[in-house]
């Protein structure tokens, strides 16, 4: 499909650009996304969403973050991967935590840190999240204060 193409190309170049506009962005990928219709899998809602965060992370406004949080949400929905899972709820926490809604925020934290109890067999990757996200709650009940 052409216009796939031509949008992955896209956002490509978007990525490197100093410059990013985040309208234009959102814009496309609301296109893209009403393109692929039925099509759109999980992961090209966690793809979206990663790229907005990596690129235009703490530009985001709340609406943009709130977009962010649906996407993110939809690729939750069929990611199997346990790890994969923890980052999402994670990204999800971060975008609560960037528009101060706090409760929400440490709701998806320790939805994430619930998750990392699966990984016994994966005890440095394990330890690794678990001690990131303790530090984001300590971080959120210094912010509540």
């Amino acid at each position: 499909d052409m216009e796939v193409e031509d949008l992955n190309a896209w956002v490509r170049s978007w990525m490197n650009d100093k410059d990013k506009d985040i309208k234009k962005y959102l814009e496309l990928m609301d296109e893209y996304f009403k393109l692929l219709g039925e099509n759109a899998t999980p992961a090209d809602y966690g793809k979206a969403a990663q790229n907005l965060y990596y690129a235009a992370g703490k530009k985001l406004a709340p609406a943009d973050h709130e977009i962010a949080i649906n996407w993110v949400e939809k690729a939750l929905t069929g990611e199997t991967s346990v790890v994969d899972r923890i980052n999402y709820l994670v990204m999800i926490g971060d975008s609560y935590t960037a528009i101060k809604k706090y409760e929400d925020a440490t709701k998806y934290y320790r939805q994430g840190y619930v998750e990392s109890l699966q990984l016994n067999n994966m005890t440095q990757v394990q330890a690794m999240i678990q001690a990131t996200i303790a530090r984001k709650l300590a971080t959120l009940e210094l912010l509540q204060k």
